[in-house]
């Protein structure tokens, strides 16, 4: 029995420390190289473009779903019931894959102010250097 809980938990850890950016997290930065944390900012900016505008579709998602219900009832008075019972169906459809996709987005990405944080960290972490690199170039 303890072997399980021990497998699931090397397994938890796995899947947690996968993510290059989520270590900076766990991790002091003043062990990483410095060519390695400007791939790190790189990978961040990538992600932050992928997350926002799989949040941005998301939300237009969200935000057409009330059209159907409208389409619906127009269709009401124009076709006879016709296309009521078909676009009914999709609002509920349409508001179930808008959470079950933020759910996941969240889940692989964590939210918006963690994404923020990460790359505050790394970006505090690169203008330190360059400072203490820059003071100590000597000037003649």
């Amino acid at each position: 029995m303890k072997d399980k809980a021990i497998d699931k938990y090397l397994t938890d850890l796995e899947a947690e420390f996968s993510d290059e950016l989520n270590c900076v997290l766990h991790f002091d930065l003043s062990d990483y190289p410095t060519a390695y944390l400007y791939e790190l900012q790189e990978k961040w900016n990538n992600r932050k473009v992928v997350h926002k505008t799989i949040f941005k579709q998301l939300f237009l998602l969200a935000a057409l779903s009330p059209f159907w219900l409208i389409i619906g009832v127009a269709s009401t008075y124009l076709t006879n019931n016709f296309w009521l019972p078909k676009v009914a169906f999709l609002f509920p459809i349409s508001v179930l894959i808008f959470v079950i996709c933020l759910f996941r987005v969240y889940k692989r990405f964590g939210g918006i102010q963690k994404q923020e944080y990460i790359g505050q960290l790394i970006k505090k972490e690169i203008e330190k250097r360059e400072r203490s690199d820059f003071q100590s170039i000597p000037l003649w």
